[in-house]
């Protein structure tokens, strides 16, 4: 009886684990939307290195490698000294991980990073994050 309990237990708590990660997924998505925008239209450093983080948040790190790659060619590593972190996480995020891939929304992955993963910075602005939960607020409303 016991046993079973803890069993029911464990599927509660993992349950309210994958929900948690869908919604914090579903902001991250939200982020990446704003920052892909600003980076398309202003193409400065700024914007492509929080279009960089915001695609590193979605997991897609094959994406965020290309860009912080073409911003390292630029010597930008030398002003934003966290560019080569952000490579080498990118190339391997985790352990398990072989090469950079994109994943787009993996649950097992996450829970891999968030025990195993390598150290990154994704340097994503307050204004920007203000800007990303004040469009949240406005689709919630509708």
């Amino acid at each position: 009886m016991s046993g079973t309990i803890i069993v029911f237990v464990i599927l509660l708590y993992w349950g309210w684990c994958v929900i948690k990660f869908k919604r914090q997924y579903r902001r991250d998505l939200v982020l990446f939307a704003l920052t892909e925008n600003t980076a398309k239209t202003t193409q400065t450093p700024a914007a492509l290195i929080e279009y960089a983080g915001a695609l590193m948040h979605c997991q897609r790190y094959a994406d965020a490698l290309a860009i912080y790659e073409d911003l390292d060619k630029q010597s930008l590593s030398k002003v934003y000294s966290f560019i080569p972190y952000n490579i080498a996480f990118c190339k391997k995020p985790h352990p398990f991980c072989n090469g950079p891939k994109n994943f787009n929304g993996n649950y097992w992955h996450n829970f891999i990073l968030k025990r195993l993963g390598a150290k990154r910075n994704p340097a994503i602005s307050n204004e920007t994050l203000l800007k990303a939960n004040s469009l949240l607020r406005q689709m919630s409303r509708r």
